[in-house]
C-alpha cells in the first residue's frame, strides 16, 4: 500500500511540474530560448487567445535591444559623406508584401538605394504607430537574455493590429521597429532596415468576422492569394 501511495505521489508531483511549465499563452513569440545571432531588435508578442474580432486584434508587444544604444548618425555618400542624424525610432504595422517599401524597385529587382520620404509617418502600406526619442529608447527599451536564452523585456505595451493590414484571406503582418535618419541635403528621411527589425504573425480570416493569429516563424514572404 505504501509503495502504491509513493508511486501516486510521484505521479502527482510530475503532473504538477508539467502543469506549472505549461505556457498560459495561446500566442507566445520571441520570449522563449533564443539561438544563433541576436537580432538587431528583440520583439516579443503574447496573447492568452489566438482568435480575435477583426476590429480588435489586440496583443501585448515587447521590444528593445540588448544594450539600448542607438548610433548618433549614419553616413551617406562617398569621400565627402554626409552625416545624417538618427532622429527617432519609429514603430509600424505592415502587411509582409510591403516589407521592401523602403527600397527602390527597378525592372523587377531591388536596388540598395533606400527611398527618401518627406514624412516617415506616411509610407504607403505602412501603418505608423508611434515614435520614440533616442534618449527614451536607450533608457527604457533594453532587453536581457538569461542563461537559457529567454528574453526579458523592459518595455511592453498593448497594441491593436490595424485590420487594413489584413488585405487578403491568409497572409502575414509585420510589427516593425526601425530607426529613422534625417538627410539634411534632401530635407527628407530614410527608414533604416536591418535583419531582425520586424517580427511577423500569420493571419487567417475565419467566418463571422473572426481572425486567427499564429506565429509566422521564418516565413514572411508575400504569398497571399485572393480567395
Amino acid at each position: 500500500m505504501k509503495k502504491v501511495l509513493s508511486i501516486i505521489s510521484i505521479q502527482l508531483v510530475i503532473l504538477i511540474l508539467f502543469s506549472s511549465c505549461a505556457s498560459p499563452y495561446a500566442i507566445n513569440i520571441g520570449h522563449d530560448a533564443h539561438h544563433g545571432l541576436l537580432p538587431s531588435v528583440a520583439i516579443g508578442i503574447r496573447s492568452d487567445k489566438n482568435e480575435f474580432n477583426i476590429d480588435d486584434i489586440t496583443l501585448d508587444f515587447s521590444f528593445g535591444d540588448d544594450n539600448g544604444d542607438i548610433i548618433d548618425y549614419i553616413q551617406i555618400g562617398g569621400i565627402n559623406a554626409e552625416k545624417c542624424p538618427i532622429v527617432c525610432v519609429a514603430v509600424y504595422f505592415y502587411n509582409a508584401k510591403y516589407m521592401d517599401a523602403t527600397f527602390e524597385h527597378v525592372e523587377d529587382s531591388y536596388v540598395s538605394q533606400r527611398i527618401l520620404f518627406e514624412d516617415y509617418k506616411e509610407i504607403e502600406g505602412w501603418h505608423f504607430v508611434k515614435e520614440i526619442t533616442p534618449e527614451d529608447y536607450e533608457e527604457n527599451y533594453k532587453v536581457q537574455y538569461n542563461y537559457w536564452g529567454r528574453t526579458k523585456y523592459d518595455h511592453t505595451e498593448t497594441l491593436t493590429i490595424p485590420k487594413e493590414t489584413l488585405e487578403l484571406t491568409t497572409g502575414y503582418v509585420c510589427f516593425g521597429v526601425h530607426q529613422i535618419a534625417y538627410i539634411p541635403s534632401e530635407d527628407s528621411y530614410i527608414v533604416i532596415v536591418n535583419d531582425g527589425d520586424c517580427r511577423g504573425v500569420k493571419y487567417e480570416k475565419l467566418e463571422n468576422g473572426k481572425v486567427k493569429i499564429s506565429d509566422a516563424g521564418m516565413t514572411l514572404f508575400p504569398t497571399d492569394v485572393p480567395r
